[in-house]
């Protein structure tokens, strides 16, 4: 997945298409996995490298979802 997918949309399709197989992998041989659920395939939002204060993150992520 590379940057124009997320930035064009095209990352849901994939994660998408990421997580049929893992699903049906876990559904037909549960024994092979230890946890309850395979890993989150929601498509990020929003991201920052250096969030300044914790008060205008919290609002920019209420703001995404």
């Amino acid at each position: 997945m590379g940057v124009c997918d997320s930035h064009s949309g095209g990352d849901r399709a994939i994660l998408c298409q990421r997580k049929k197989p893992y699903e049906n992998a876990r559904k037909h041989r549960p024994d092979r996995w230890f946890r309850k659920t395979t890993r989150n395939w929601t498509p990020v939002t929003f991201t920052s490298l250096n969030p300044t204060d914790s008060r205008i993150l919290g609002k920019t992520l209420k703001k995404s979802a």
